[in-house]
This record gives C-alpha cells, sequence and structure tokens, in this order.
C-alpha cells in the first residue's frame, strides 16, 4: 500500500507543476497504511527529490509495470484455483452417490457369502451322508439283425476276374 501512496503523491505533486491547472493545497497530511499520519518530509530532502524525480518516475513505472505483470500471474493462477475449486466441488457431489453404490455393493457381498456359506454346508451333508452304491451295467453290444452271419456275406474283394478282365 506505501507504493501506491507513494504513486498517488507522485501524481499530486505533478498535477500541481503543470502550469494550465491549479495548484491544490492538501490539507491533510497523508497517511500510512496504519491509519496514523505520515512524517512531513525535510525541505531539504524534497529539495533533492526535485532534481531526481525523473528517475524515481521511471524507477516507479518500471515498478507499475512489474505489478501490473504480478497482477496478470496472481488473477491466472486465481482462475487455475477457481477451476480446481469447481472440480473439487463435481467431485464432492458426487460422494454421497458412491456410498450408495458402497453399499449396495456390500449388501450383494454378504449376500453371495451368504449363499456360498449354504451352498458349501449343503455339499459337506451331501459327503456325510453315506451315498447310494451305483452298479455299473454291463456295456451295450450293438449287434445286427438276429439272422446276420458275417461269413454268409459274399466277399467284395474286387479281383480281375470278378471285374471281367481277363488277361
Amino acid at each position: 500500500m506505501a507504493t501506491k501512496k507513494r504513486l498517488s503523491d507522485l501524481l499530486r505533486e505533478e498535477m500541481q507543476k503543470s502550469p494550465g491547472s491549479e495548484p491544490k493545497a492538501e490539507t491533510t497530511p497523508p497517511e500510512t497504511a496504519d491509519g496514523s499520519p505520515e512524517p512531513e518530509a525535510d525541505p531539504v530532502a524534497s529539495a533533492d527529490s526535485v532534481e531526481a524525480k525523473p528517475e524515481v518516475a521511471v524507477a516507479e513505472l518500471a515498478e507499475l509495470a512489474e505489478l501490473k505483470v504480478a497482477l496478470a500471474a496472481a488473477q491466472q493462477r486465481e482462475a487455475k484455483l477457481q477451476q480446481s475449486i469447481a472440480e473439487l466441488h463435481a467431485q464432492v457431489e458426487r460422494v454421497p452417490k458412491l456410498q450408495d453404490e458402497l453399499e449396495h455393493a456390500q449388501q450383494q457381498l454378504r449376500q453371495f457369502s451368504e449363499a456360498n456359506q449354504k451352498l458349501t454346508q449343503s455339499l459337506e451333508t451331501q459327503r456325510a451322508k453315506p451315498s447310494q452304491q451305483l452298479v455299473p451295467r454291463p456295456a451295450y453290444v450293438a449287434k445286427g439283425p438276429p439272422s446276420f452271419d458275417p461269413k454268409k456275406i459274399p466277399s467284395t474283394d474286387l479281383t480281375n476276374e470278378t471285374i471281367g478282365w481277363v488277361d
């Protein structure tokens, strides 16, 4: 804040120096950031400052430019932070829905666990009971008709004589 007061004081002094404007006299002394009045400057120091004003003005303008750059960077950072805050709000809004899904999944898991326990108990009781002895059946052999005799079937061998070739 002290920099702003120095700039404003500098602007007031420049306005008082300008030939086309009426000089304005301040009746109240300038105040510091804490609200207490600033001490008056030495007349000797003010004479030195008159000679150094162009250099001070250039330095103050350079500082002003730096402050503008810093302000722009701060505004960009603020915009990024606002975006981050919006994303975090969206995630916070999703939390109750995710909690409901988690509770539903836990309930299903409990149901599956109970069903698994029942099936395991059922299987154990089946194994504990004496099982019925299964008697193997004799194997089924496919047979032809009762009058079928493979020896009575004429030979199907092809020879020159059966084909009709004679050499």
